[in-house]
């Protein structure tokens, strides 16, 4: 009875999403019936919540150490791995939990989640619509198979789905945002209709407003009407930014660490690796065209493009930053054991790679310029670089999701950034200059044919005519740019800024334009 009593409290506080307290209770009781496998199994799901993915596993695995046969722990501990991209260990445990119970809808759901990852798209399919099978009206399993699409450039299929979950769910305002990606509303302006009325009738938390305003503000760019199309992503922005925590100081701190971390670094003496696979970096701003190199690049026969992968930030943060700082003799050790190397290796191996050479497009991986070349020194580094007026614009056009990209919902901080990022490259010019190639976008755009040669060339690869054809690629694109990369390339695009000199004054006089 008294067990009861002291479970419900805990539920009630997972319930209510209060994980800290929920962690606190569950850990007292767990103390007083440590053979309980269903306490093992809540410790570890409110780990999972609150992000402690490594201590989560030892929760799991402990209740298994007394019964091997919870299927749904088995799972739990599955996804745990799935976070530490321990893929072949949440593969194995998703098959051996589905041979069990093969009705398990979300094993289905989170095995699909798995292959969209390694970009395993047929099965990611499969499985989303295997979810699908015992439970017709699952969201997340419809959002799932519509991303597919999407990466996948099928845009009709993708906005069939996308249809069908604002039937069941009208407010799932992230659906929007998706359909506004693939949508020319020069073509097709219904659905700002739609979106106003929602915002009009609606009873909608900021974040669901905020999705609406960005997708407004595509809408209105796609139909000239400039002036709208601000006042709906700066409303966007504004309701945006204050649910993140983030301070541009902890950058400006990182970013000054790593100088002096390689201030008088010897790169001449780093060794060429063993590993046969030759990996090409793209990095760059968001927005600055890394998703156009990519798919001019992974058109090319021995390419394989993996799109964007944020395997090196994570495994540099958990291996060689502490207190947001470079800790040299970290870094120092991690280069001895060829620790990163070793790890993103093992992480890559999880991918179907038919190539051995290999594109990990992350635009913010310029951070990280020094630490790439020492230890991956067969490496190729492209870094993209776009007007960068048009660049910051597309920035605060559009919202991104990740933590560390907190600057980008302010003129001020996105200004601010793009300061030290300039400051930064100059930093790795100086140092390892010849081994970065500087792809301008608006010389793609005026002189295609040239820019992709040099590019192929710098790539130590013979050139392709299927560069050439790039919009004819079918590498899945994960990013904002999915379809736009897939078209033709349009002087449109060039100087698009222009539209919005007078909305964005602080901005631009930040970064230098009268």
């Amino acid at each position: 009875m008294e067990y009861q009593k002291d479970l419900e409290i805990v539920n009630l506080e997972f319930k209510k999403k209060n994980f800290i307290e929920s962690k606190k209770a569950c850990k007292e009781i767990l103390v007083k019936y440590p053979d309980k496998t269903y306490l093992y199994n809540l410790y570890g799901l409110i780990l999972q919540k609150l992000g402690d993915y490594k201590e989560s596993i030892f929760y799991f695995k402990k209740a298994l150490e007394i019964d091997s046969h919870l299927i749904y722990t088995k799972h739990n501990l599955a996804n745990s791995y799935k976070n530490l991209f321990k893929y072949h260990l949440a593969e194995k445990l998703y098959l051996e939990v589905l041979a069990e119970k093969n009705d398990y809808q979300k094993c289905w759901y989170n095995y699909a989640l798995l292959k969209q990852i390694l970009n395993d798209y047929s099965n990611s399919i499969r499985f989303f619509q295997k979810s699908l099978e015992f439970e017709p009206n699952h969201v997340g399993s419809l959002f799932g198979l519509a991303t597919c699409y999407q990466h996948l450039g099928e845009k009709n299929k993708s906005l069939e789905v996308t249809n069908k979950i604002l039937k069941i769910d009208p407010k799932l305002t992230g659906v929007y945002r998706l359909i506004s990606s693939m949508t020319s509303y020069k073509t097709d302006s219904s659905l700002i209709y739609r979106i106003e009325e929602l915002l009009e009738n609606g009873t909608l938390e900021n974040w669901q407003k905020a999705d609406l305003y960005f997708s407004l503000s595509k809408g209105f760019d796609d139909l000239g009407d400039y002036k709208k199309s601000f006042e709906y992503c700066q409303k966007g922005n504004m309701l945006k930014r204050p649910d993140l925590e983030y301070n541009i100081s902890k950058d400006k701190k990182l970013f000054s660490s790593i100088k002096k971390c390689f201030e008088n670094f010897e790169f001449n003496k780093i060794l060429k690796s063993k590993h046969e696979i030759k990996i090409i970096f793209i990095v760059g701003l968001p927005r600055s065209g890394t998703s156009l190199a990519e798919q001019i690049l992974s058109s090319h026969k021995n390419i394989h493009g993996l799109g964007e992968l944020i395997y090196i930030r994570k495994l540099i943060f958990e291996n060689i930053v502490t207190k947001n700082e470079i800790n040299k003799e970290l870094f120092l050790n991690s280069l001895k054991e060829s620790k990163i190397t070793e790890e993103y290796f093992n992480i890559i191996s999880n991918y179907k790679l038919q190539k051995n050479v290999i594109i990990d497009k992350a635009p913010l991986n310029f951070i990280w310029l020094g630490f790439i070349k020492v230890f991956f020194p067969n490496s190729k580094i492209i870094h993209c670089k776009r007007n960068i007026y048009d660049t910051s614009l597309s920035i605060y056009k559009n919202m991104f999701g990740a933590k560390h990209l907190g600057w980008s919902f302010t003129e001020e901080e996105i200004a601010s950034f793009i300061k030290i990022y300039i400051d930064l490259m100059d930093f790795w010019k100086s140092k390892i200059g010849n081994h970065i190639y500087e792809l301008n976008y608006e010389n793609i755009i005026k002189d295609k044919k040239n820019e992709i040669k040099k590019l192929i060339n710098f790539c130590d690869e013979e050139m392709d005519d299927a560069c050439l054809n790039h919009k004819n690629n079918k590498t899945p694109i994960k990013t904002l740019s999915s379809f736009q990369a897939r078209e033709d390339l349009y002087v449109s695009s060039i100087n698009k800024s222009k539209y919005y000199k007078d909305s964005l004054k602080k901005l631009f006089k930040i970064l230098g334009q009268n």
